[in-house]
């Protein structure tokens, strides 16, 4: 609104004259909205990104809420000759801190920095935060090994004949009996945490790199960091693309329309907001 206000400036102020309207807006007003303006377009371009419906965004809300703070830090720290800057520099910076400060304690963001391979460790300032989700990654991790060796167990287990089957079968049953001991050996932890460093040492990918891609060409690489990171990816990083949901839905369903079911609206909106 600033932005626009400012670029119509010129016929702003003619078509108040006109009006007889008396505006007092100094050059100096004028001004602190320029610069405002200025100072805005890096929350503007955050916006823009965080609002995104196609890619993965709540990976970047912890770097993102960095920047910010980064940047009125930064602000802060310029000299401001004109008081009401000053101001409103400060304030920018107070909220951001009171905001997104926690942003890095926040599990599942920093689940989803840690499984993108874009970010991995270089999306934490706080090393402890970082640890953490680490910890909390390879736990859950164990989890789903162990739930993994319990299907694969009772498989094994039912694979194996029963007294009643002919003793030819018997070297079947060797077998079985080993890859059923051989899984129920298996630290499921041990094994998470191989498969978590393995994961680190690999070099991150660029910025502008699909995650989700990557994902899909390593899923076989690192099955259980693989399921984490389709329960976390599936989340979006700001309410905007449900909004945008609610928003289709009122296109759809309209007074001359209301007799489409609740399954016909269903389908009708996921077409619309997934197909190219």
């Amino acid at each position: 609104m600033f932005q626009r206000f400012f670029e119509l400036k010129t016929p702003l102020l003619s078509s108040l004259a006109d009006l007889n309207y008396d505006v007092n807006l100094t050059s100096e007003d004028w001004q602190i909205i320029s610069q405002s303006c200025n100072i805005l377009k890096r929350f503007e371009e955050i916006t823009i990104e965080m609002s995104s419906e196609k890619s993965v965004t709540i990976s970047k809300t912890i770097l993102f809420s960095q920047a910010l703070s980064n940047y009125c830090h930064k602000l802060a720290l310029e000299p401001q000759p004109i008081l009401q800057l000053k101001s409103f520099i400060s304030s920018l910076k107070s909220e951001i801190d009171t905001r997104f400060g926690d942003y890095e304690k926040n599990i599942l963001m920093a689940e989803a920095t840690f499984l993108d391979p874009r970010f991995k460790k270089y999306g934490f300032k706080n090393h402890i935060a970082f640890q953490e989700v680490k910890k909390s990654i390879i736990n859950k991790g164990k989890t789903i090994i162990m739930g993994k060796n319990v299907q694969q167990s009772n498989l094994s287990t039912n694979l194996i004949p029963t007294s009643s089957i002919n003793k030819e079968d018997s070297i079947w049953n060797d077998f079985d009996l080993e890859v059923t001991d051989i899984v129920q050996s298996q630290d499921p932890k041990a094994l998470i945490i191989i498969e978590v460093d393995k994961y680190l040492q690999e070099p991150i990918i660029a910025r502008t790199n699909d995650p989700l891609k990557w994902w899909n060409e390593n899923k076989n690489v690192y099955p259980s960091l693989f399921e984490i990171m389709k329960r976390r990816f599936c989340i979006q990083g700001t309410s905007v693309p449900s909004e945008r949901i609610f928003s289709k839905s009122g296109q759809v369903v309209t007074e001359k329309r209301n007799r489409l079911t609740s399954k016909r609206v269903e389908q009708i909106i996921f077409l619309n907001s997934n197909l190219e």
